[in-house]
């Protein structure tokens, strides 16, 4: 294991955005479950209408769908299991790359539903997705440069 100080490397800017959005889910659905085992039907109602609501489930279920592409293709043959699996890696190299859109919108919608106006907030999105695929680029081309890894 070689001692680096202060090396940033792509895994560990993916690894911050997963965990970020990890949280703003799971806090999600805290609400959520709040909300249902008190039957505050006011709280239930307006999380079911929110942005960030509709954002995460938009996402879990096209990720839910390539899923089951791939177990009805299992079940057909093998081409069709190759094929589906093909699908699903290329689905999940553009999750991937666009995880700083997705990173963005999900801190986006969440100020927008603490009552943030829009003005602040877009821009705010802008400078994020702006950072954060400067900072990968920045750290594709450093490996490359250095001859390390990503």
């Amino acid at each position: 294991m070689m001692n680096k100080k202060g090396s940033l490397v792509l895994r560990d800017v993916l690894f911050m955005m997963l965990i970020f959005s990890g949280i703003i889910i799971f806090a999600s659905i805290f609400v959520n479950e709040l909300a249902i085992t008190y039957e505050d039907t006011d709280m239930q109602n307006e999380f079911a209408g929110s942005s960030l609501n509709l954002n995460a489930t938009t996402s879990f279920y096209k990720t839910s769908d390539s899923a089951e592409n791939v177990k009805e293709a299992a079940e057909t043959g093998l081409g069709d299991l190759v094929l589906g699996g093909l699908k699903t890696a290329g689905s999940i190299l553009i999750e991937i790359v666009t995880a700083p859109i997705t990173f963005a919108n999900m801190i986006e919608l969440s100020l927008e539903s603490m009552s943030v106006p829009t003005v602040i907030t877009k821009p705010l999105g802008i400078i994020i997705i702006a950072i954060s695929y400067i900072l990968i680029g920045f750290v594709i081309i450093s490996a490359f440069l250095q001859g390390g890894k990503l």
